[in-house]
């Protein structure tokens, strides 16, 4: 029995990714194979998430937790995979701590390891503050070169707006 106040695999988690994301099959139709279902859903080996206090600490805090998350699913300290991940929520994390932060809100560190990749996301509160792409950068300031570090290690990279706040995500390749 469903109550009003029951979640629903629809709603959205209040950090901005949808719970319905993981597919839930209750049944198929007659071309449809057990294989090709498990093709179509990704396999998580491995899930992160936890929330930081937005200062410096919080992202070194962060960027050391990652690390140690990454090592103990495989991807190895000093490995160009573990490096380039750890580089990347470094620099994530110390921007939404920096850029995006708001009184009495935390960010978000969620990392995600499927067959073939890693998912990275951080989310703050800050929806007023987007991150610049790189092509925006001001040549002469001493700051904003962070996501041109970003864009060359990551696969894909990209900002999703949330009903508090943005989330950045990367996605980076895991595979052998």
């Amino acid at each position: 029995m469903v109550t009003a106040d029951a979640p629903t695999l629809d709603a959205p988690h209040p950090y901005g990714y949808i719970a319905s994301r993981r597919r839930i099959w209750s049944g198929w139709n007659q071309s449809t194979t057990l294989s090709d279902m498990n093709q179509e859903i990704p396999t998580a080996l491995g899930e992160f998430t936890q929330l930081f206090t937005p200062s410096r600490r919080g992202a070194r805090l962060a960027r050391r937790v990652a690390a140690q998350r990454l090592h103990a699913w495989g991807i190895t300290y000093g490995s160009d995979e573990h490096d380039n991940a750890v580089l990347v929520v470094a620099e994530l994390v110390t921007n939404a701590a920096m850029h995006g932060y708001v009184y009495g809100h935390s960010f978000l560190l969620r990392i995600v390891l499927e067959t073939a990749t890693l998912r990275i996301e951080v989310a703050d509160a800050c929806g007023t503050r987007r991150p610049r792409t790189p092509g925006q950068s001001v040549s002469d300031a001493e700051s904003g070169r962070g996501l041109l570090i970003v864009e060359a290690l990551a696969d894909k990279w990209g900002v999703e707006d949330r009903p508090l706040g943005k989330t950045v995500w990367t996605e980076l390749s895991a595979g052998p």
